[in-house]
């Protein structure tokens, strides 16, 4: 488990490249069920094009 490294839906896991030991980070993300023709669909979505405001 130590040794992980695999890609997911929600981006690249590594267990081995972590600040800590058998930690693994990984972005935050959502899904969104789409319906199509051949079934639904799950799409992966994300906010890496939404600028940051501050306030």
């Amino acid at each position: 488990m130590a040794r992980t490294r695999l890609d997911t839906v929600a981006g690249p896991l590594d267990r081995t490249a972590g600040a800590t030991p058998d930690i693994a980070l990984l972005p935050l993300v959502g899904g969104q069920w789409h319906p199509e023709p051949a079934g639904p669909r799950l799409a992966v979505v994300d906010n890496t094009g939404r600028r940051r405001r501050y306030r």
